[in-house]
């Protein structure tokens, strides 16, 4: 028979996680390992299953492990508190639970004719106590980048402690203080590392600011609208602070917004304009976002094409007033004074000088303006229409010198002095310049009708004329 639990014992000082052989060095025994001991603390329940302490030190532990040996084997541990017989499974770790504070022995006996002895100590801890920390939770001021703290105090136990953090959004933590926290319950448990004691705190709270609760775009403005044309939208905000941000399709971004405030808009084309999000100032979207515009808009006519040539004119010309080269039906055409299109002079697609106020009377420059509005009233960007009246030119001057010869001489034609770059110089027979005998500068005496055959008096007359006609 094996014998069980002889009345003498040799006992080893076991470490933990140490190899401890047996005292009987003539005999096989089972290779035992033991480790991760934890000291007894408090329960943290009370025998109801309440939070609190059920005031006993009663929950020690010691993993055994059997590394090599003959099975079966069973494990004794005896102090103030005895487990007997508890049959092991080679390599198997075991977990010998509620240990109260003392000294122990442990034997294990297997089909070896040598038993492993050892001992080992429990010792009794103080409570843990985790508690928020004076000041905290700090609540986040931001929902977009969020920056609310929680830390704690932990007191009592073995001064070894790890933590496991959760929250109903999500987050999670393996430190002691958290911070980036957005608004949530957060539930932290405290497990003291050298015991089999935890404590539950939780939840704490961390607010953040009040997002917009919503937020609807509408028109204020007009619709349909001419191409380039603003017009104006709003976005009623409820909650949250201002200003705000908005995003819209179609436009894009709008920032430093006032509820209610109108905002203008340009098309170019038929546009849908679509509120998709709001943020406050601090970050905090808007829970309800809604509302859709749609902007007609109607083509604007190009400037108007003018036909008018020549535009420049001399002192006393007749001037043919310009006209709309190519009218379009449904539009009207408005003539104004000023570039400011305040003057409006008048509306149609042949204009008289005298409603322009062009005159040659004197020398002038005289720019009118004219657009089109088109079916859909809308208007186009004006062309100008400029009117330049030249003076007239001082009498050419002549050279002919000398202007009298005697019958036979040889006659020195007369000549322009100075001739005027661009000037036509025309020359007549009469006052009345009717009738033309040559152009030119330097004419000669056969045009002129000039000569010395007989005794003769003859006088021609020569005018200049400048003109820049474009």
């Amino acid at each position: 028979m094996k014998r069980r639990l002889l009345p003498r014992f040799f006992f080893l000082t076991l470490l933990l996680g140490v190899t401890a052989l047996a005292s009987d060095v003539f005999a096989q025994a089972p290779i035992v390992v033991l480790s991760d001991k934890k000291d007894a603390c408090r329960d943290l329940l009370d025998g109801s299953g309440n939070p609190g302490t059920d005031g006993t030190l009663d929950n020690g532990s010691i993993n055994v492990t059997v590394t090599s040996g003959i099975p079966p084997i069973s494990l004794f541990i005896i102090g103030p508190t005895n487990l007997v017989g508890i049959p092991l499974t080679l390599g198997v770790p075991f977990t010998a639970p509620n240990l109260k504070p003392g000294s122990y022995v442990i034997v294990v006996q297997d089909g070896n004719p040598a038993d492993f002895n050892g001992n080992f100590i429990i010792n009794g801890t103080t409570d843990i106590n985790a508690s928020v920390t004076p000041g905290f939770p700090v609540n986040s001021t931001s929902c977009g980048t969020p920056n609310g703290q929680i830390s704690i105090t932990v007191t009592g136990g073995t001064s070894s402690y790890s933590y496991a953090w959760t929250a109903t959004n999500g987050f999670t933590s393996t430190s002691e203080d958290i911070t980036g926290l957005s608004a949530g319950d957060y539930t932290v448990v405290v497990t003291d590392n050298g015991t089999n004691c935890s404590q539950t705190l939780g939840p704490i709270i961390v607010l953040e600011p009040p997002p917009p609760s919503n937020a609807v775009l509408s028109l204020t403005g007009t619709s349909p609208v001419c191409a380039g044309e603003s017009t104006t939208l709003k976005v009623d905000i409820t909650g949250g602070v201002g200003p705000f941000t908005l995003t819209v399709t179609g436009l894009g971004t709008v920032s430093g917004y006032t509820s209610g405030a109108d905002f203008s808009v340009a098309p170019l084309v038929n546009t849908t304009y679509t509120l998709t999000n709001v943020t406050d100032v601090n970050g905090c979207p808007a829970s309800a976002v809604s509302g859709s515009v749609n902007i007609d808009v109607n083509p604007v006519p190009a400037a108007p094409a003018v036909t008018f040539t020549p535009n420049t004119y001399c002192v006393g010309e007749t001037i043919v007033a310009p006209t709309i080269t190519t009218p379009v039906g449904g539009s009207t055409y408005q003539w104004y004074d000023d570039a400011g299109l305040t003057t409006l002079l008048a509306t149609t697609t042949t204009p008289t000088n005298v409603q322009l106020g062009f005159s040659s009377a004197s020398a002038t420059t005289k720019t009118v303006f004219v657009t089109e509005t088109n079916s859909s009233n809308c208007t186009s960007v004006a062309t100008a229409v400029t009117l330049t009246i030249n003076p007239e030119p001082a009498a050419p001057a002549i050279t002919f010198s000398p202007s009298s010869y005697c019958v036979g001489n040889v006659i020195t034609p007369p000549v322009v002095n100075s001739p005027v770059g661009g000037s036509t110089y025309t020359w007549y027979s009469d006052a009345g310049l009717t009738t033309i005998l040559t152009t030119g500068t330097n004419p000669g005496n056969a045009v002129l009708g000039f000569t010395s055959v007989a005794p003769l008096v003859r006088t021609i007359f020569v005018t200049e004329k400048k003109r820049q006609r474009l």
